[in-house]
C-alpha cells in the first residue's frame, strides 16, 4: 500500500461526520478506491455501522470485498477468529 500512495496527493470523498466529529469517507487516488483495496486485502473491516453514509454501489462493493478476503484468510482473516476493533473496545471497557 505504502508503494501505491507514498508521496501522492489522495481525494478524501465524503462530508458526514460520525459521533466524534470524524469525517466519514473514502480515499482515491488516480481512480482507485484506497479503503476498498485495503478491505479486499483484509487490511482493514467494512465498518458497518456507518454503511447508510455509502452509497449502494459501495455498500456493495465493500461487502463483497470483505467476504472475498474472509473466504480467502487474507490479512486479519488469516486469524482464527479475528476481533473487529468495535468489539474488542467493548470486551475491554
Amino acid at each position: 500500500m505504502s508503494n501505491l500512495i507514498l508521496g501522492k496527493s489522495l481525494v478524501v470523498i465524503g462530508s458526514k461526520k460520525d459521533r466524534y466529529k470524524r469525517l466519514l469517507g473514502k480515499l482515491v487516488l488516480d481512480g482507485y478506491d484506497i479503503n476498498l483495496i485495503l478491505v479486499k486485502n483484509g487490511m482493514a473491516w467494512h465498518y458497518k455501522r456507518y454503511k447508510s453514509s455509502q452509497d449502494k454501489k459501495d455498500q456493495f462493493l465493500y461487502s463483497n470485498a470483505e467476504k472475498y478476503a474472509e473466504v480467502n484468510k487474507l490479512g486479519l482473516w488469516s486469524k482464527n477468529s479475528p476481533i473487529s476493533p468495535w468489539q474488542w473496545r467493548e470486551n475491554n471497557k
